[in-house]
């Protein structure tokens, strides 16, 4: 997932350099709203995730499953949302407009959520290894 950002930014600039004036199907605006309310809620899902799963964070642990983990990998998944809806926008004919809009909340999006799942993804220490 850290790569993704770097496959998106690339197309974009490809697509935004070599793309040729298009004019956008009618069907584009229905497309756009659509685009729009997945990318919206794929951003802000993760924001109640915790509160969704508070009552089985003891099992979740039990079993081995981090919450923070599963917390950090919801925000940063999610917020590949927009860039991909703008992405399916462009390859159906819309503007490059919305791949590139959809880039920038995507950058906001997932740097927002690699700052605030930093210490998981880059541990100050690496983890103690069981010596068996």
């Amino acid at each position: 997932m850290l790569m993704n950002l770097v496959f998106f930014i690339m197309i974009t600039v490809l697509l935004t350099r070599y793309r040729l004036p298009v004019r956008p199907p009618a069907w584009s605006g229905k497309g756009r709203i659509a685009a729009l309310v997945i990318s919206a809620y794929m951003i802000i899902a993760p924001f109640f995730l915790p509160a969704l799963i508070r009552r089985s964070t003891e099992r979740m642990l039990a079993r081995g499953t981090d919450p923070d983990g599963l917390l950090a990998l919801t925000g940063i998944g999610g917020a590949m949302a927009p860039v991909a809806c703008g992405l399916f926008l462009v390859v159906f004919g819309d503007r490059v407009i919305f791949l590139q809009a959809g880039l920038l909340v995507s950058l906001v999006a997932t740097g927002y959520w690699y700052w605030r799942a930093r210490a998981l993804l880059f541990p100050s220490r690496p983890p103690i290894q069981d010596p068996r």
